[in-house]
């Protein structure tokens, strides 16, 4: 953990001052990072995602598409939500 201003984008700042890393796309923060430990991340589990960098508590629940033409787009993976043309 360092400590500042978390200028860096791959940084937040943590609920005790310091800077904690952020977790990479298809993933959340499980455990914030404290003196002793960086960021614990987690992957998302199937059904859910995050897109970008982030240091959020839980994945975004992926989009349930029920028109033909999502039938013809990527589905959801743990870094990406489902395609459609809405």
């Amino acid at each position: 953990m360092a400590t500042g201003n978390c200028t860096n984008e791959d940084q937040y700042p943590s609920k005790t001052g310091g800077c904690c890393g952020r977790c990479d796309a298809g993933s959340y923060v499980e455990a914030e990072c404290d003196g002793n430990q960086p960021t614990k991340c987690a992957k998302c589990e199937h059904g859910f995602y995050t897109a970008t960098k982030n240091h959020m508590k839980s994945c975004h629940l992926c989009r349930v598409c029920s028109s033909r033409t999502c039938e013809l787009k990527p589905s959801c993976v743990f870094d990406k939500d489902a395609r459609s043309d809405l």
